[in-house]
């Protein structure tokens, strides 16, 4: 038996967060949050228009297609799992190698991938969640995925 380990890295935001406690980083230096977790989507505002989804058990994968799909040409957001790590579903715009890059690539800056990731999931907001919450979510993933 063999365990197969990933990274995870990019910009982006953890769909399903479990309470937790993070540290953040900030121009005064480094300080604790505490991530109450819960939802941050409400599935059922996503079924509206993007029907087959089991909203008892999303395809994260396939529902981060369906928001990816919305966005404007060039912004690649995909879908990474933590499999058994358990450490949540994230949407995530990948960084890329050097060699890969595409002029349209050259000209993103993280505030614009901030704000289009805002922008796509703010329609979708669960109950309870706010733009100010999201924009603050949003950050730099760096975790491992295993299974």
């Amino acid at each position: 038996m063999s365990t197969d380990y990933w990274p995870i890295m990019g910009l982006g935001i953890n769909m399903e967060p479990r309470p937790t406690r993070e540290m953040r980083r900030s121009s005064e230096g480094v300080y604790h949050v505490d991530i109450p977790g819960g939802p941050v989507i409400d599935l059922a505002k996503i079924a509206s228009e993007f029907p087959g989804v089991d909203i008892k058990a999303p395809e994260w994968a396939d529902i981060i297609a369906f928001l990816s799909d919305k966005a404007p040409e060039g912004y690649n957001f995909d879908w990474s799992t933590t499999g058994n790590a358990c450490n949540g579903e994230f949407m995530l715009y990948w960084p890329a190698y050097p060699w890969e890059f595409k002029l349209k690539d050259l000209v993103l800056t993280e505030n614009s991938v901030r704000q289009v990731l805002a922008d796509l999931l703010e329609p979708y907001l669960a109950e309870g969640r706010t733009r100010e919450w999201l924009e603050d979510e949003i950050d730099f993933i760096n975790t491992y995925g295993c299974g």
